[in-house]
């Protein structure tokens, strides 16, 4: 049985340091500057003023791109200082604690993990503790000669003499829950639903005019105990008819661990889901070179090219469509002149209680690539969701564009979770 109801809600409106984050910015304020210029002096002013920001935070700020949920296995009278505490970030790692660690921390900072790696830090104990040696895994915060920082998965701070540390060891990531991937894609369904949803056994269903593969499928997000089996019963009938009401056939979009598809379906390439705490992405500060509105106007709307080719009319109704949140479309530069970069955001509350914004449409003119126009505008709109209480960023982008999946590493965001459409025979 189905539940129908309109997309609705819809609401319009306006990195930690890492060397790679730094460089990027850096390379960001040479680039940009003259590709703005050519357009008007204002926004020329505003451009040099937000990136000159950046790299600043960037060389400033000694913190992760990538910080997760960490295990802290220090002892109750260690010295540590309080901290508060960090909200869970999308990826992570458990893996065990070594017996002994290889490498040791000097009075100088030694090559070693950096800033923003999950880690173990061996360190000795002052005299009077029953062991002489306590370990303690977590989010490396800075090395210097004089302190080394190590963030535990409370909020509680390690900071330890250089000369009292036995060893510090990167550790790799602990992989997502599988409760994890279904909250983050109920809250990105929320940012990109189609013009219209329904539950149908379990499964979300999405219908969008037929632009776009995501506002056009059926996804199983429910209660699993309850989920409808594709294999047997009737809920693939169900699934069938609803789609073929609206004119299309099924698509399914199968995340991980979340389904998989009937036997003898043809399945697509993956899609890769980034993600990242925005508490750890350095962005820029002060004036925005970006124009963030609340519709897209018509330059911002041929400027898109969904899969290279201009939009269909059904588009702008998908693009400005969000269930429960706020939607925006950020610009770089002006309709007179022309857009040098666009890109779109959709904030909105995952079961969890994250609140994330997720990027989409994101799009540099062909004239002006490669000078970090695309890192400045997709900063500018992970800011403005932050400013509405994002705590989180995502975006979903094909798992074979090395290009895309390198720039939103360089933000900071981290693989979450893949995921894949799958169609009938």
């Amino acid at each position: 049985m189905s539940d129908t109801r309109p997309a609705g809600g819809r609401h319009h409106r306006r990195i930690r340091d890492t060397p790679e984050a730094t460089a990027a910015l850096w390379t960001t304020a040479v680039g940009v500057q003259p590709a703005i210029a050519a357009t008007e002096p204002a926004i020329a002013s505003a451009a040099r003023s937000a990136v000159a920001s950046a790299a600043q935070s960037a060389v400033d700020v000694e913190q992760s791109a990538a910080a997760g949920p960490l295990e802290p296995e220090v002892p109750a009278a260690a010295p540590v200082v309080a901290a508060p505490a960090e909200p869970e970030a999308p990826a992570a790692a458990e893996p065990e604690v070594p017996a002994a660690a290889p490498s040791t921390v000097a009075a100088t900072t030694p090559p070693g993990p950096r800033p923003g790696s999950r880690v173990v830090m061996r360190y000795k104990l002052p005299p009077g503790y029953p062991q002489p040696l306590t370990d303690v895994i977590g989010e490396l915060v800075s090395v210097s000669p004089a302190v080394v920082v190590v963030r535990a998965q409370d909020g509680r701070v390690v900071q330890v003499s250089p000369d009292q540390v036995v060893a510090l060891k990167e550790l790799g990531a602990r992989p997502v829950a599988t409760r994890e991937i279904r909250s983050l894609e109920l809250a990105a369904a929320d940012g990109w639903p189609g013009t219209e949803q329904a539950w149908i056994d379990g499964w979300l269903v999405r219908s969008g005019h037929g632009f776009t593969r995501r506002a056009n499928a059926a996804a199983p997000l429910g209660n699993a105990q309850r989920m409808g089996n594709l294999h047997s019963g009737e809920t693939l009938d169900r699934l069938r008819a609803w789609f073929a009401a609206h004119d299309q056939p099924l698509t399914l979009l199968l995340p991980d661990r979340l389904g998989a598809a009937p036997t003898g379906w043809t399945e697509s390439p993956e899609v890769q889901v980034m993600a990242a705490d925005i508490e750890n992405l350095t962005l820029p500060n002060g004036e925005s070179a970006v124009t963030v509105s609340d519709a897209p106007d018509p330059q911002w709307l041929a400027t898109y090219h969904y899969r290279g080719a201009p939009l269909p009319d059904s588009a702008a109704a998908v693009l400005t469509a969000v269930s429960e949140g706020e939607v925006a479309f950020g610009a770089l530069g002006t309709p007179d002149t022309g857009f040098l970069a666009i890109a779109r955001g959709a904030v909105t509350q995952a079961p969890d209680g994250r609140r994330w914004v997720g990027l989409s449409a994101v799009e540099v003119a062909p004239e002006h690539r490669r000078r970090g126009l695309g890192m400045l505008i997709c900063a500018e709109m992970i800011r403005w969701g932050r400013d509405r209480g994002a705590t989180h960023t995502y975006v979903q982008v094909e798992a074979d564009n090395a290009g895309a999946i390198a720039l939103y590493r360089t933000l900071g965001l981290v693989d979450h979770h893949r995921y894949r459409y799958a169609t009938a025979p």
